[in-house]
């Protein structure tokens, strides 16, 4: 899977980088077939929330599937950490419509348990 970062009014830091390959990199272990996942974190104050940070995700799987989640938190953690769980709600709803996993698969799906070693991560410059 490859990750490509975005940020908007805000400078990626390597521990943030690091924070969102885990956090996105944590969610191979619902659907081990996500192919690239996009994701851009926007700094700037919403117009009724204290909420500074956006963090916005599209996951691109086999057969033209996205799922796409956005989340806002008062810190880039915690836009990442809310925007990460419901991308892991509808991943795992989504793996329960497409049906079960066959017993290959599933040893497959155990292996990737802490942060996978296939996971590339790259940061996109933002276009003006």
């Amino acid at each position: 899977m490859r990750i490509f970062i975005k940020s908007k009014h805000f400078k990626i830091t390597p521990q943030i980088k690091d924070y969102i390959g885990e956090k996105i990199g944590k969610l191979l272990r619902y659907n081990h077939k996500i192919l690239n996942t996009h994701f851009k974190l926007t700094s700037g104050k919403e117009h009724h929330s204290d909420t500074k940070f956006r963090a916005e995700v599209t996951m691109h799987l086999p057969g033209k599937i996205f799922i796409r989640a956005e989340e806002a938190g008062s810190t880039p953690q915690a836009a990442i950490d809310l925007v990460a769980e419901d991308l892991e709600r509808q991943i795992e709803k989504h793996s329960k419509k497409m049906g079960k996993l066959t017993k290959k698969e599933q040893k497959q799906h155990n292996i990737v348990d802490s942060f996978p070693q296939d996971v590339q991560i790259e940061e996109v410059e933002e276009e003006e």
